[in-house]
């Protein structure tokens, strides 16, 4: 796929929106957003959808500093470290991340399709291009005003992303959808889509300062979450039939989307 300007836009369907000015005005700004997601997954006649578990997302490019609270979880991206402590767990992340703070953050988490990392982390001439690599290179397929919102289109040899954005003059973004429906992990003629919703919210206070001290240092994210007791055997419904071990799924130790 051929790499074209950031200004151009390939399709006309309303007034065209200067793209470059409205993702580098985004990119610039710091904010905080609840966040919602629905995760749906398509293969032939079949579609399944499933809720991932809310979270608060905060950024702010003084630093940069990054942050998400998914109940009593924190992560934090702050002067070179990345954090992450539980409030009901007994240990903690705390390790230089250096340059490569973005994919330091992105290997914390087993899906993390949200934007606004890639933006505050990525520099402004790798962004959008290289935010999603399961999307591949990504360019600008679509930039127009649609009522009230301004909507961003990318496209990419594996996927898309939509991101809508409302209000003036600084805009917020509202919504995106994040497809993936080429590569490894999706069989021809399927595809998966995130599709987010973001309402605005004040950073909460010390969400960038997850509680690490005193702590005993672990490097992975799922070895700072809280003990569960293991959800009770599958009982056994025929003469002979095993009890069946539950799965980390149903244990709830772990963070991704389950579609």
């Amino acid at each position: 796929m051929p790499v074209v300007p950031l200004l151009a836009l390939a399709l006309t369907a309303g007034p065209q929106v200067d793209a470059k000015a409205l993702l580098r005005a985004w990119q610039e700004r710091g904010d905080g957003a609840a966040v919602s997601t629905q995760v749906v997954v398509h293969e032939g006649q079949a579609e399944s959808a499933a809720l991932a578990e809310p979270c608060v997302l905060a950024w702010d490019p003084q630093g940069p500093r990054l942050a998400l609270r998914q109940g009593g979880l924190t992560v934090a991206l702050a002067e070179g470290r990345l954090r992450a402590a539980h409030q009901a767990g007994s240990t903690a992340i705390d390790q230089p991340v250096g340059s490569a703070a973005l994919a330091a953050w992105q290997a914390a988490f087993a899906e993390m399709p949200w934007p606004q990392p890639a933006m505050l982390l990525l520099a402004a001439d790798r962004w959008p291009a290289d935010m999603d690599p399961a999307a591949g290179t990504l360019v600008l397929q679509q930039a127009v005003r649609e009522d009230e919102d301004q909507v961003v289109r990318l496209k990419g040899d594996h996927g898309s992303w939509v991101l809508r954005f409302r209000g003036s003059p600084h805009a917020r973004l509202v919504e995106a959808v994040r497809r993936i429906d080429a590569g490894p992990r999706v069989p021809e003629g399927a595809w998966i889509e995130w599709r987010m919703r973001f309402e605005h919210a004040e950073p909460e206070s010390g969400i960038f300062e997850p509680p690490v001290e005193g702590r005993p240092r672990v490097g992975r994210l799922e070895a700072v979450m809280p003990d569960k007791p293991a959800a009770p055997p599958r009982p056994a419904t025929r003469p002979g039939e095993h009890e069946v071990e539950a799965t980390p799924e149903q244990r709830g130790d772990t963070i991704r989307p389950q579609p």
